[in-house]
């Protein structure tokens, strides 16, 4: 693992694209209910419950832009293409849950024991969907259709707790449990919806879309072509005033769907949603009255971790359409070693069947193994004093290591974290050791009532995920190209630049991130009523580290790793309460 010093670099400012007549809005209703029913059993021993839980959501979403349906896009004064809209969008859907369980504990002298199995059965349907007709967009309906028909799962959760020496001060404590994803209008259970899938879609956030090109030859900042055809005008070819580049989307303006199909086996069946096993065994010693230290050992493993349950299979590309090769890093001091290492496999598509789709998304249990799996160590201390006096703190240790790399062998044209698994050769990744440290620090101080209270917290620069680490995204040179046609026999077959991730996941990180606040409360008191007033310091010492940087890498050029955004600055808050 690499950590960053950084200097100052200095880089030259760009214009930034701005963006008319884009106002947009949503109306979105949701609803989520929740009813349940339980008897318990309890004997001198044991305490036994049965139950039954009930869910229903409801997510609708109407998305509309402005009354043109267009948005302009200019760099400077000068027009650089416009967007056109379907006007409105609806987006429906709906889901139920049905779940039972069963829990006991059970007591016996020093030693209790629980225990608890739990059946989840969700399932989901899109409601009658209509499109309206717009401008752009000729209208479409869509019949009631069912999304997952019913899944099944069985969770375990069980723990134990033992007085060791029957004092009460020393407990053993272990438990391990099954999880799953949470079920609601999400997933599946709202990707699958069919007006998701009309040309240009914006996911349910925007409404469909497609750009063009926009010259505007005489200066009005109006597009004078006829925007309802969707291919290239000019004043020399169509006889438009101004010139609009063809849609970048051909389909767009139908209502033909798009897209992925969907296996009919992804939407019912035991085992098909995300889950991580939990397990953890822990000491707990009281040192003194009210005081207490803790040490324990903790592993998550998760399933279908990288790819969230599904995996997309081109069925026009296989394995054998497919030429690997691998590139070397360039010289850099900033690279681990100089640079000159080995960075692969990468795939490349055979031109024969380059830019050929037929989509179909599948469970990543049919595909292979997709996982995620956590081991750390916890140390806490917790201390109960006089005049309100607490402190609890401790430190959290670990590591991580994903590994999808049957999904990639499998199916590497798909997409994986964000990056193509044509491009992205680190299905293994494994963080290093990691600690981070959070304390939290309580007093009164008596006759004046004031309140004190501090938080301090050391922890990795590694946002919210522990494998978060830094990039240097590499766009291949001509000589690049050349060696890796040079490994597979041909040229590559690409459209466009190829830029590849030169550092893994896990080996490069910013400086740790180190933050200290402070509260202070007085108390006013007067009759039945209090008045307390207050200031709140957050980042008290001004800390300015880094926590996002750029991660376009040039070889030996300045920019790379410099600072796009650093951590919050030193904040004052004034605050005050009155209670009667």
């Amino acid at each position: 693992m690499q950590v960053l010093n950084l200097t100052q670099t200095i880089v030259p400012g760009l214009v930034t694209p701005m963006v008319y007549r884009s106002q947009s809005w949503l109306n979105n209703t949701t609803r989520g209910s929740t009813w349940n029913a339980s008897a318990s059993y309890v004997t001198g021993s044991h305490s036994m419950k049965f139950g039954y839980q009930g869910n229903y959501w409801r997510d609708y979403r109407d998305i509309h832009v402005n009354d043109q349906n267009l948005r302009y896009t200019f760099l400077g004064t000068t027009p650089l293409s416009i967007t056109e809209y379907a006007n409105a969008y609806n987006v429906n859907a709906e889901a139920m849950q049905s779940s039972l369980y069963v829990q006991d504990q059970w007591t016996s002298h020093r030693l209790t024991l629980q225990g608890a199995l739990r059946w989840d059965h969700p399932w989901s349907w899109f409601p009658a969907q209509t499109e309206p007709q717009s401008r752009f967009f000729p209208g479409a309906s869509f019949a009631r259709i069912d999304g997952v028909t019913g899944y099944n799962d069985i969770t375990p959760r069980m723990g134990a707790a033992f007085d060791v020496f029957g004092t009460g001060k020393t407990a053993l404590k272990v438990n391990l449990g099954k999880y799953l994803q949470g079920a609601s209008v999400s997933n599946l259970a709202y990707t699958a919806n069919p007006a998701l899938r009309i040309p240009g879609g914006g996911g349910g956030i925007f409404p469909p879309a497609t750009s063009r090109s926009w010259t505007d030859l005489n200066g009005n900042f109006i597009p004078d072509c006829n925007l309802t055809n969707p291919l290239a005008q000019s004043p020399t070819t169509t006889g438009s005033i101004d010139s609009c580049g063809q849609i970048d989307n051909l389909l767009f303006g139908s209502s033909q769907l798009i897209g992925a199909q969907y296996d009919p086996d992804l939407f019912h069946g035991w085992g098909l949603r995300p889950s991580d096993w939990s397990f953890g065994a822990s000491v707990q010693q009281q040192i003194f009255p009210r005081a207490s230290v803790e040490g324990g050992y903790y592993r998550r493993s998760f399933t279908m971790f990288t790819t969230g349950g599904t995996v997309t299979d081109n069925l026009l590309v296989s394995p054998r359409d497919l030429a690997t090769y691998s590139i070397t890093a360039p010289a850099d001091s900033r690279l681990s070693s100089g640079g000159g290492y080995t960075v692969g496999p990468l795939y490349n598509q055979n031109s024969s069947v380059f830019g050929q789709s037929n989509l179909l998304i599948m469970s990543t249990k049919k595909v292979g193994d997709d996982t995620r799996v956590f081991n750390g160590v916890d140390l806490t201390v917790s201390v109960r004093g006089a005049n309100g006096f607490t402190f609890s703190g401790g430190t959290s240790t670990g590591k991580v290591v994903n590994d999808w790399c049957d999904i990639r062998a499998a199916v590497p044209e798909g997409m994986y974290v964000g990056v193509s698994g044509l491009l992205n050769p680190y299905c293994r990744v494994e963080s290093p050791i990691q600690t981070s440290f959070r304390g939290l620090v309580t007093y009164t101080i008596p006759r004046i009532d004031v309140n004190l209270s501090s938080v301090y917290q050391d922890k990795p620069n590694i946002g919210t995920d522990q494998l978060g680490s830094l990039a240097a995204n590499y766009t291949l040179s001509a000589a690049d190209q050349a060696a890796a046609a040079a490994q597979i026999g041909r040229p590559l077959t690409t459209t466009g630049t190829i830029t590849v991730n030169l550092v893994a996941p896990g080996d490069l990180y910013g400086p740790r991130i180190r933050q200290l606040d402070l509260s202070a409360k007085k108390i006013i008191r007067f009759g039945g009523q209090r008045l307390t007033v207050g200031a709140d310091f957050y980042n008290l010492a001004n800390n300015n580290v880094t926590i996002l940087f750029n991660g376009t890498f040039v070889p030996n050029v300045a920019g790379w790793q410099s600072p796009t955004s650093y951590m919050n600055p030193r904040v004052v808050r004034l605050n005050a309460e009155f209670s009667w």
